[in-house]
């Protein structure tokens, strides 16, 4: 499987991305995230300015992980998969915020993605549980683990176009879960790095 994004590709997005940002998105952003992924494609200045107006919506706090997204889009529309796992990383973050609003005095840190999902079900509306749910299957968990691609489809995970869907996605379903959980990310979190790098660590809420 190729490590960047192939040329051919990168206007190209799965049915399910576009289902999926039906349900959550408006139709300005939907084609906000279409224009931008065509400037991606398009002269030097034009993709320099659309990879601008990305990071000026991904912006930090919190530093950790959208710091490391911000810093990931300047290689747009080469370099797609750490965008997208570092925007998984800030749902999962968000999750854990919740939880451990929730639980209070049972909250424990340190517990697998599965199970926060598991025990943040009983809380929260069943809508936005699918909507995690489905997040996770689209972009998070095969960024992170689907590294096999069937090279005879596409060459490469995520396309650019898919990337900067999942940005707006990403956001809106961010707004979600601070909007019921009434959290917010004014706030440092506590991380905790194994062997010292940024792409391999478990983030919880001080």
């Amino acid at each position: 499987m190729r490590k960047t994004c192939d040329k051919n590709e990168r206007l190209l997005v799965h049915d399910r991305i576009l289902s999926f940002a039906d349900t959550l998105l408006s139709l300005e952003k939907i084609h906000l995230a279409d224009k931008l992924s065509e400037d991606l494609c398009n002269g030097k200045k034009t993709r320099e300015m659309a990879r601008i107006i990305l990071m000026n919506v991904v912006k930090p706090p919190p530093k950790r992980p959208l710091y490391y997204c911000h810093y990931e889009i300047r290689f747009l529309p080469r370099w797609t998969r750490n965008i997208v796992r570092y925007l998984g990383d800030y749902i999962d973050l968000l999750e854990r915020m919740a939880w451990k609003k929730f639980a209070q005095e049972k909250y424990k840190p340190g517990i697998s993605p599965k199970l926060l999902r598991e025990k943040l079900k009983k809380f929260i509306p069943g809508e936005l549980f699918e909507k995690i749910e489905e997040y996770d299957k689209l972009f998070w968990r095969p960024s992170k683990h689907d590294f096999n691609v069937d090279e005879s489809l596409r060459r490469n995970r995520f396309t650019s176009r898919e990337t900067v869907y999942c940005i707006f996605i990403t956001l809106e379903l961010a707004d979600r879960i601070k909007k019921f959980a009434e959290i917010d990310d004014c706030w440092d979190p506590e991380d905790i790095f194994q062997d010292k790098q940024s792409n391999n660590y478990i983030t919880d809420p001080d």
